[in-house]
């Protein structure tokens, strides 16, 4: 009987603790933003290159750290807030979006009218006609799906109204050392060439593949 006793305790002990840590993870998932402009910048980025673009685009117009956000934890609501908008993002593996950048496009997607209804069906919940944005699309040109990413970002945001400025940019093979910030934002934030490097973002939040190796061969 007490081995009982001992065994519910453990168990009702290791469900509060459960239920804790979830409760902070989604804490620390839900990002409150108090935006103090009326720009704001996120970004998906997988080795922490378009992390540091938006930062260092954040930097260049004095904007707070809280109008810079990753994709993942930005919602429709957060783009209520702001009159425009600057998508920094890369494309990795097969075309896709990165880790901290998915959440974003089904969030989107969920909310979106099925097929073959019409755009006048969004809700008015998550109707953005108000917000211009611009996306800067990281990607390497030897792949067939080069910058796929931005460009689908870019058809998920025109779905909710919002109005795209200019074009989608796109930076082939980024180099950090020898990249100019104004030679790849849009000429709408006003940064002027020679005198803004992109910053360094030290990230341990990130992996790449480096390569496969089959251990077990013939198994």
């Amino acid at each position: 009987m007490q081995s009982l006793y001992v065994t519910v305790v453990v168990i009702v002990a290791w469900l509060v603790l459960c239920a804790a840590m979830w409760r902070i993870h989604k804490a620390r998932q839900h990002v409150e933003t108090k935006l103090n402009s009326t720009v704001l910048i996120a970004y998906a980025s997988q080795t922490g290159n378009a992390q540091a673009i938006a930062q260092s685009c954040a930097q260049a117009l004095h904007l707070s750290a809280t109008s810079v956000i990753s994709l993942n934890n930005l919602t429709l609501e957060h783009l209520k807030q702001v009159e425009k908008a600057l998508f920094v993002v890369s494309t990795y593996g097969d075309g896709e979006a990165p880790d901290n950048g998915h959440l974003f496009a089904k969030h989107i997607v969920n909310h979106l009218p099925s097929v073959g209804a019409k755009q006048a069906n969004v809700s008015r919940q998550f109707d953005l006609s108000h917000l211009h944005y611009s996306i800067v699309a990281l990607g390497d040109s030897s792949y067939s799906d080069f910058c796929s990413f931005g460009f689908e970002l870019n058809q998920l945001m025109s779905s909710t109204g919002a109005q795209l400025l200019g074009d989608v940019i796109t930076v082939d093979n980024y180099e950090q050392q020898s990249t100019e910030l104004a030679d790849i934002t849009p000429s709408w934030l006003n940064i002027q060439s020679g005198n803004k490097k992109v910053a360094n973002v030290e990230s341990t939040n990130y992996w790449q593949l480096a390569g496969r190796e089959i251990l077990n061969p013939g198994c």
